[in-house]
């Protein structure tokens, strides 16, 4: 037993209370030991945010995390409690949506080099429609500039 759970007692054995704190104490104070803004680790919602969609955690999980050990503690055995949570470990991380990426420079280049060769008319090919299915808005920007600098020729 530590000092904060073994209660006092006095001289005659009878139970000393702790004095009472001056002034008021804060719970950031108390677990932090000093004032929330000064914490060096003090870091605003959107840093917390930043953190969690890199990290791939969310609050939601920390809490059913914090309930399932809870729940391990109240109704469980120590060994099922493990078993459990180890099953709970093992299953694979929810997959992320994969970012989009620019269209590359090849594919503008692979659409404009049939332009050159076939015309514009090459643009109703199936590759060439194909290619340009899968442009993001940039790239098909930059095809339709350079049509308009090579003056739209029909081969």
């Amino acid at each position: 037993m530590n000092a904060i759970t073994t209660p006092t007692r006095d001289s005659d054995g009878a139970l000393v209370e702790p004095p009472l704190a001056v002034g008021t104490a804060r719970n950031d104070e108390f677990f932090l030991g000093c004032p929330p803004g000064d914490a060096p680790d003090n870091h605003g919602r959107e840093w917390w945010q930043r953190e969690a969609d890199q990290e791939g955690f969310d609050l939601h999980s920390v809490v059913e995390l914090c309930l399932d050990i809870i729940a391990c503690r109240l109704f469980e055995s120590p060994f099922m409690c493990a078993c459990r949570l180890d099953d709970e470990r093992r299953k694979p991380a929810p997959r992320r949506k994969p970012t989009p990426r620019p269209t590359p420079a090849v594919v503008v280049e692979a659409v404009l080099h049939t332009i050159r060769e076939r015309g514009v008319g090459a643009l109703k090919e199936g590759s060439n429609v194909e290619r340009l299915r899968r442009c993001d808005a940039a790239a098909r920007t930059e095809i339709n500039q350079r049509i308009a600098k090579m003056g739209g020729t029909d081969g």
